[in-house]
Parts: structure tokens; sequence; C-alpha cells
């Protein structure tokens, strides 16, 4: 077994395996709650005040298949895909957050005029999510890098209700990649 140190089982690879019951208790019995983190974006530092919800993308890639002669075997491919990441936020009166989204999303394709857009940095924003511990301190930080909006909810109005309540809007952004730190 060259290169590589065989475990206590004699099993190559497996460096970070646990070598006792007692290394199969986990360090912490706390559990990550759903409203246990931190949004934001510079471009639009007012959204981070009324954001409600928001997910951390899968992280998926691609797989080669190589046929044989009785069943296809399966490799892990070279390239990564970044599933958008959604956020919904609380409109505010104002819909200052929404006015900055859809003003952004208007730089980025031509709407009016037939004249190119162009691609720069201004297009693009980094985005961070600090995920909270049970204390409420930030235990991870996501970077989201050059992030930039690609879908827009409507705002929808309705006189019929008795008890109104915040409208929500979701954002849709793509990125080119993200990375998850412990602190």
């Amino acid at each position: 077994m060259a290169g590589k140190k065989a475990n206590r089982y004699g099993i190559s690879g497996l460096g970070n395996a646990r070598q006792s019951a007692l290394d199969n208790q986990p360090d912490t019995v706390n559990y990550l709650l759903p409203d246990s983190f931190r949004f934001h974006m510079q471009r639009i530092p007012k959204m981070n005040y009324f954001v409600q919800s928001m997910n951390i993308p899968a992280l998926e890639y691609s797989v080669v298949t190589q046929p044989t002669t009785l069943v296809d075997i399966k490799h892990p491919g070279n390239s990564f895909t970044f599933p958008n990441f959604q956020i919904s936020f609380i409109l505010d009166e104002d819909m200052e957050t929404f006015m900055e989204i859809f003003n952004w999303m208007k730089t980025l394709v031509a709407i009016e005029a037939f004249d190119p857009v162009e691609v720069g940095p201004d297009n693009f924003c980094d985005a961070t999510v600090h995920i909270l511990n049970s204390a409420k301190n930030p235990n991870f930080v996501v970077n989201f890098k050059q992030c930039f909006p690609v879908s827009l909810s409507g705002i929808d109005f309705n006189s019929a209700i008795s008890e109104p309540e915040p409208m929500i809007v979701t954002v849709d952004f793509a990125y080119t990649a993200y990375d998850i730190e412990n602190i």
C-alpha cells in the first residue's frame, strides 16, 4: 500500500475513519435551526433586514458512465453544477429592495434599445450567509461568488382579505460558485 496509510482494519484511504465507539459520539447535540442565518449582499443592503428565508443550494457534479458488457460503471465527473439560490423577503411600503433588484435586472438585458449590454464587475455582487449556532453566534460562513438576479416574483394585491399580512417577494440568484468555511 504505497503512499496510503492503512487504518487498523487494513483498509487504506480511510484516514478519517473513526477508531473507537467513543469517537462515534457527536461533539454537540444541538440542532441547526431554520432561523439560524444572517444574509448580506452589499449591492442590496436594505434587503438584509427584510430577508425571511433563503436556501443553500445542492452541490452537484456530472457523472461519467463507462459502458461495459454487463453493467455500466459510473465514475465521478469533472464539472460542478450550482443551482440558483432563492431568497424571500418582506416588501417594504416604499418597495426599495424590489426596485433595487428590478433595476439591477434591467441593466443585465437590453429591453428598450438594441444597444449591447456591457458585462463587467457592476453586473455581479458577492453574497454572504452566516450560519448561526444555538447561541446565535456565527458558526459557518457561506460565500457566494459573482451573484446576479435571474428571477423576481410578481407582487399580488388582494382587497378581499380581512387581516393583511406583509407581502413576501422571492428573488432567484445565479452565481459562479460557493464555499462554506467554519468560523
